[in-house]
């Protein structure tokens, strides 16, 4: 028995439903090159910084209590490690080595609830994930040179600073 042939359609040649799915394959690629960040050696410039935000808004101060989100902007870089310093001295690490886009702000981290005592938050930039043991050692150095101040130490090379005033 042989089937009817459809109305007014000619069957495709055998090559078609191959071409198709080569094309196919090579969209898939080409795609996902465009879409992924290619290591290509350039870099955005830009500042490299460091802010919390209320409401998408950068502060400087904020009351016990409220809620904040901690956003960075990595420059040319694609790494960031945040380290928070308090009123006495004491460094901690509040964002292990995180990769973020290069050249643009970003919100990192869960949102951050303000606790009593300023602080100042030091995010440290690099092109690959950063070695924080040192960076840590490197801020902790000049947190302790600043003795009465340790809110003022400065950041070491590659990082950016902000500080929060926390009132009650």
């Amino acid at each position: 028995k042989v089937a009817p042939k459809a109305a007014g359609r000619a069957p495709l040649p055998r090559w078609v439903p191959v071409l198709l799915a080569v094309a196919a394959a090579v969209l898939v690629i080409a795609g996902s090159q465009l879409l992924s960040p290619a290591d290509d050696g350039l870099r955005l410039k830009g500042k490299q910084t460091v802010e919390l935000l209320r409401d998408s808004a950068p502060v400087g101060r904020a009351r016990v209590g409220d809620l904040l989100s901690l956003a960075v902007g990595a420059g040319g870089q694609r790494a960031v490690g945040v380290f928070v310093v308090d009123e006495q001295g004491e460094v901690a690490l509040l964002l292990p080595s995180t990769l973020v886009a290069a050249g643009s702000r970003v919100v990192v981290g869960g949102p951050l609830q303000v606790t009593p005592g300023s602080i100042s938050v030091v995010a440290c930039f690099g092109d690959h994930p950063l070695g924080l043991d040192s960076l840590r050692a490197e801020l902790s150095a000049s947190v302790a040179r600043a003795k009465q101040a340790p809110l003022d130490a400065a950041a070491p090379a590659g990082c950016a600073k902000t500080r929060l005033e926390v009132l009650p």
